[in-house]
């Protein structure tokens, strides 16, 4: 849970788009299965609930910053779309 913490604390600490709760815990949930810290596991929303949508379009960015996260760890320049406010 370190590094996806410290991932979801950089991507959330700067000013941008406000998310809901139910996105954040996609980004989080995705950042913990990525890292090997925990399993993706079955979604905690109900298909076709905007719950759901929400936390799928998170898992989306937190897989997204994590592939951002290891660029930058190999001196990759961060990909335009990621240092953009969401």
């Amino acid at each position: 849970m370190v590094i996806a913490k410290v991932i979801f604390d950089r991507a959330f600490e700067r000013p941008r788009t406000p998310r809901s709760a139910a996105y954040k815990k996609g980004v989080f949930d995705a950042l913990n299965a990525i890292s090997g810290e925990t399993r993706l596991g079955d979604p905690p929303y109900r298909v076709g609930t905007p719950e759901m949508d929400a936390w799928l379009s998170g898992v989306d960015e937190g897989k997204a910053l994590f592939v951002d996260y290891i660029d930058s760890a190999e001196g990759h320049e961060p990909s335009p779309a990621m240092t953009a406010s969401r």
